[in-house]
């Protein structure tokens, strides 16, 4: 898995087609804008895990760096036991 640390402005490429832009940050959070063909199915982790399991990639991830928000509620789900550092 790719690790990027972006600021606000910045973006990646993913091929030819699918663009992820950060627009908006603040504190922790921030909002980024993605434009990818309209024949590609793009959602929220939380909704995409609604129909299919936690990639296995996030959720190696997650065991080193678990999400910040609603934390133990979403490694529960996704049956991950963080790594103590």
């Amino acid at each position: 898995m790719l690790t990027l640390k972006l600021h606000s402005g910045d973006y990646i490429a993913i091929g030819d087609q699918i663009f992820v832009q950060v627009y908006r940050t603040k504190g922790e959070g921030f909002a980024v804008a993605v434009d990818a063909p309209k024949e590609l199915f793009v959602t929220r982790g939380e909704r995409y895990e609604q129909t299919a399991p936690t990639p296995e990639s996030i959720r190696q991830s997650w065991a080193v760096h678990p999400p910040k928000l609603r934390c133990q509620e979403r490694l529960a789900q996704a049956n991950v036991t963080p790594v103590k550092e």
